[in-house]
């Protein structure tokens, strides 16, 4: 048998777990994508702003009764409303459009692979291992969100970026110019690709992708300012930032929690790291090897200590490839910049893995981060992890290398298609005989309806969509832009502006049980319209203004 034949095979066990991987999750979506009501409870939000749009009504406007808007750019809603002109707007159609993004993002993976390692082998494992992370990422690559759309935009600018073909770095920016559009954390890339294609590429790349990138993103943002009379950017950071940071999510969290689903990965990732440095460090009497060593078993030590969040277990990977990575990182560069000459590729791949982990943890330890944060630092590990496959299939001996990659990618892959359940994130029939109840109750109400936990219910009983109470929340915090954000809702609760409020157990507030009664109790069978996903908030009553009726 040839080498190449030998290499073949054992390499076709990973593959064949990434592809079943792709089975187990391509089921999920499949079983999920009809479902007409929130999987998440803010799908529905995101539907209310597509349907303003349709309307021609103002998404960034002042707070009122009617609508606040969510603190995120208006691409994705823009997308929707657009394809929901022909189609008709509905949670289906987001969710077909998010399971595009994501496919995308694993075509990127393979594209990718073939043109900078030319091989598919690392790219098709990295897919599945991405897909892989649909738990960790709070099942969001098929919701009604902007996440998988951004991140699929994302993932084709990050692969297409160092390539050398005619006009990458431009088609790059513009990719990152869309992806912002949907989710604007997006941009923070700019700054890793900019300053990695001067090296690689040279100036003339560097200015072509900054001018593509900056140039509409500038445009862009002071169009939107312009036209919602200076509250885009209101909503988009000052709102944000007057929220308060969680600092153990950022660190130790984020990496505990990434390495606890990706543990092969943080580490491949970090070994990728470690003999890069010894590659590149400086050459100290200390044989190159023993510092990253060092390093690498010291995080060890610290990452198994248990602290307040997390446990530590596999999820030290983490924190090892944060720790001994981010240390070899920069041993690498001190040498590099010793030797003057610093290898484009390696400073594409480390920044853009820097890039990745801080965003991720600062947007998780911003107070109600959630895990979809975690989408483009998982697509961006992934990738290094292909890099790292190919790289182990070229420096290790044959046979004995190939089988140690293939075990280890192997292993990784086996985690999510043995450990995780998905059947908890499908709906049942019992979610929607509730939501039909629900909706068919809302039809004979007159009037508007309030329903912050679902805001799309009242739009399939044939009204307007809800404001949602995550604007409110997020608008209600002490030092934000809008101080009296919240005073139109109390307002309106107070003179009964709606005939009827879908409220939950865990009661909205702003003064509805005070100037509303309880009607209706939903029939609902045990779980029943629980949301799959985030908060597990759910609609269970309908109140009416006391005194009347619906």
């Amino acid at each position: 048998m040839s080498d190449t034949l030998r290499r073949r095979l054992l390499l076709a066990a990973p593959v064949a777990l990434a592809a079943w991987v792709a089975v187990l999750i391509g089921a999920t979506w499949a079983q999920r994508w009809s479902y007409p009501y929130d999987l998440e409870w803010m799908e529905g939000g995101i539907l209310a702003h597509a349907w303003r749009i349709q309307q021609f009504e103002p998404v960034y406007g002042d707070p009122s009764a009617e609508f606040v808007p969510m603190i995120y750019p208006p691409g994705y809603y823009v997308l929707l409303a657009l394809v929901g002109g022909p189609f008709g707007l509905s949670a289906p159609l987001g969710r077909a459009l998010s399971i595009l993004g994501t496919l995308a993002a694993c075509g990127a993976l393979v594209w990718g692979s073939r043109e900078h390692l030319g091989r598919w082998v690392p790219g098709l494992v990295a897919s599945g291992v991405y897909l892989g992370t649909y738990e960790l990422t709070g099942a969001f690559q098929d919701l009604v969100r902007p996440d998988a759309v951004g991140l699929g935009l994302l993932a084709w600018s990050l692969v297409v970026a160092p390539s050398d073909r005619p006009r990458a770095a431009t088609w790059a920016g513009v990719l990152l110019f869309l992806s912002f559009t949907a989710k604007h954390n997006a941009g923070a890339f700019a700054l890793a690709i900019a300053p990695a294609l001067w090296v690689l590429r040279g100036r003339a790349s560097a200015i072509q992708f900054s001018v593509a990138f900056f140039g509409p993103a500038m445009l862009f943002t002071g169009a939107v300012q312009l036209l919602s009379g200076g509250n885009f950017l209101a909503y988009l950071l000052a709102v944000p930032a007057s929220h308060p940071m969680k600092w153990l999510r950022f660190l130790p969290g984020t990496p505990t929690e990434i390495g606890t689903a990706m543990p092969v990965v943080c580490v491949a990732v970090a070994v990728l790291a470690l003999t890069s440095a010894v590659r590149e460090g400086p050459r100290w009497p200390v044989p190159g090897h023993v510092l990253p060593a060092v390093i690498a078993a010291g995080i060890l030590v610290l990452a198994t200590q248990p602290f307040k969040e997390n446990q530590g277990g596999v999820g030290a990977s983490g924190l090892i490839l944060v720790g001994a990575g981010g240390m070899a990182s920069l041993t690498g560069l001190i040498g590099q910049i010793a030797r003057r000459r610093i290898d484009g590729h390696w400073l594409y791949g480390t920044l853009v893995v820097g890039t990745a982990m801080v965003t991720a943890g600062l947007m998780r330890g911003h107070h109600g981060g959630f895990v979809n944060v975690f989408m483009p630092a998982c697509w961006v590990l992934s990738a290094a992890f292909g890099v790292a496959i190919s790289r182990a299939i070229d420096d290790a001996p044959a046979d004995n290398g190939t089988a140690l990659v293939a075990l280890a990618a192997a292993i990784q892959l086996a985690l999510p298609a043995t450990t995780t359940d998905l059947s908890r994130f499908l709906p049942t029939e019992a979610d929607r005989a509730a939501g039909d109840h629900i909706v068919e109750r809302l039809r004979t109400v007159e009037g508007p309806v309030l329903s912050p936990f679902a805001a799309w219910m009242p739009a399939l009983a044939g009204k307007p969509p809800s404001v949602h109470l995550i604007a409110l929340w997020d608008v209600g915090h002490k030092g934000g832009p809008f101080p009296d954000g919240i005073e139109p809702i109390k307002d309106s609760i107070r003179n009964g502006h709606w005939g009827a409020i879908v409220d939950s157990k865990d009661a909205m507030g702003y003064g509805a049980r005070r100037f509303y009664r309880i009607d209706e109790e939903f029939p609902l069978e045990g779980r029943a319209l629980t949301p799959r996903t985030g908060w597990k908030a759910r609609p269970t009553m309908l109140l009416v203004p006391k005194g009347g009726g619906s």
